[in-house]
């Protein structure tokens, strides 16, 4: 089954039709850990890259039928199509993870921002736009900041760090977290 939605993809600032597969797109849940199984490129074979592994996550911003913002629903994935390993370990796969839930903080972010009354009734759709570059702007600095810090998973202490950072975060922000399964949306 796909489904087109229109999405905003943190990664090349701009809407777009994204084709969803039900295989290739994983909605953050706090119960679904991702695994390797779920980088469909495998590039063990061949890589030079000082980088091991990349998560394809974005932040998906349903619009169908919305009037207002506060009507957008924000949506973390993990894109199992543009996702890549070349050296699979334990510690590595936790650093990625720690991207995807970093991505479902931002979306929660935003579900917290346009619920605020002032907010909510925002028609302007440049604003909109605006608000919402300003919170990918600072996804992909906090994103960029998480891999200097640690050194792409590297210094054990900084990740313990950033885990238990991002897990508080996240627990600050649980009211705004969304349960939607992949089937659900149109």
């Amino acid at each position: 089954m796909k489904y087109f939605i229109l999405a905003f993809l943190f990664s090349n600032y701009g809407f777009s039709q994204l084709n969803i597969e039900n295989d290739s797109i994983i909605i953050w849940n706090i119960n679904r850990n991702i695994s390797w199984e779920d980088f469909s490129i495998d590039l063990e074979k061949d890589f030079d890259s000082k980088l091991h592994a990349g998560v394809g996550s974005n932040i998906l911003i349903l619009s169908k039928g919305v009037k207002r913002c506060g009507d957008l629903k924000f949506i973390a994935i993990f894109d199992k199509k543009k996702s890549w390993v070349a050296f699979k370990s334990k510690n590595l796969l936790k650093h990625e993870k720690l991207h995807f839930d970093i991505t479902e903080l931002y979306a929660r972010k935003l579900r917290k921002y346009f619920a605020k009354e002032e907010n909510y009734d925002l028609n302007d759709s440049f604003t909109c736009q605006n608000v919402v570059y300003s919170f990918l702007d600072d996804l992909r600095d906090l994103q960029h900041l998480y891999d200097e810090e640690t050194k792409h998973g590297i210094i054990a202490i900084k990740q313990d760090e950033w885990n238990k950072k991002i897990k508080d975060m996240l627990e600050d922000y649980k009211e705004y977290e969304l349960e939607i399964e992949i089937d659900e949306i149109d």
